[in-house]
């Protein structure tokens, strides 16, 4: 397979266009790490370190955490969490039980009437009530007038 040939021209563009390129990737990350590092002002006293074999987690130079070289993890806070606990179970166990019993309460007092409920709906409609008696027959009309002569016809 034979590459294609190339003008110097064409590889001076390409080169300074990958170096524009390299450019402003390496100013987006000089500013993104510093805005990222900001947040952690003031967070220096945690630190972790080593001592010997075992790996130490420290907050203002007093152990927080280790963790031994046999595996094993040894955290200040929790022990004296426990030895606390331990000691308020010890507290429980030794005191007697032996109080009196409260006394017995009230009745309580008696509530206000509650408010009317709402108005009802109404009932359906009653049944249609029969058809009433024919009324009588009406008084006999009198003869009606007698027309207009209509126009002559003509003869054949």
């Amino acid at each position: 397979m034979k590459l294609p040939k190339i003008k110097q021209s064409d590889l001076n563009k390409i080169l300074l266009f990958g170096l524009g390129i390299a450019f402003l990737l390496a100013l987006f990350a000089y500013f993104h790490k510093i805005k990222y590092t900001e947040g952690f002002k003031g967070s220096s006293a945690w630190e972790l370190t080593s001592v010997g074999d075992d790996v130490v987690f420290q907050h203002n130079k007093k152990n927080a955490l280790r963790v031994k070289a046999d595996g094993s993890i040894e955290s200040t806070t929790i022990d004296e969490l426990q030895k606390k606990i331990e000691e308020l179970e010890k507290k429980a166990d030794d005191k007697p039980a032996g109080g009196e019993a409260g006394k017995a309460g009230t009745e309580g007092i008696q509530g206000d009437p509650g408010l009317a409920g709402p108005a009802g709906n109404a009932g359906p409609a009653g049944t249609r009530g029969e058809q009433g008696k024919q009324g009588e027959q009406g008084l006999v009309g009198q003869k009606g007038l007698t027309g207009l002569q209509g126009p002559k016809g003509k003869g054949c």
